[in-house]
């Protein structure tokens, strides 16, 4: 047999053996969809808005925004521990459609908390965006 021939045969036998893995691989791990893993995110980022308001007093102005969470704002550099979420790129990770996560504090919602939201997959603020769950009182729902 030719080497060329060796080499497709092999490049077959091992793009069949990638697509037989993620077959298991999707089995056992099911994917879900894009709303959400962006609810988890929203609730996994909390522990980061938390850590800031206990290294600050308070949690990120709405002027602030989310970059206070991987950079230090100028007033806060004496106090500032973070970055609260590691980032490769040293921005505040956008949602999975690739949009920037919208923040505001206070919250319009009640209480000493904070929103943070997505926009979802059209970019628009409207009725399907998808929210934190953060109670009245500031705490984690």
């Amino acid at each position: 047999m030719k080497i060329r021939n060796k080499l497709i045969i092999g490049s077959a036998v091992g793009v069949g053996i990638i697509v037989a893995g993620m077959s298991v691989l999707r089995a056992i791990f099911p994917p879900c969809d894009m709303g959400t893993s962006t609810e988890i995110f929203l609730e996994v980022s909390h522990s980061a808005f938390v850590r800031f308001r206990i290294d600050t007093g308070r949690f990120p102005a709405t002027s602030e925004g989310l970059d206070a969470l991987v950079r230090a704002p100028l007033e806060l550099k004496s106090v500032w521990r973070g970055p609260y979420i590691d980032t490769f790129s040293g921005d505040f990770p956008k949602d999975l459609w690739g949009n920037d996560y919208r923040y505001r504090y206070p919250s319009v919602r009640g209480g000493d908390s904070y929103d943070l939201w997505s926009t979802g997959e059209d970019g628009k603020i409207s009725d399907d965006d998808i929210w934190n769950n953060i109670e009245k009182n500031g705490k984690g729902a």
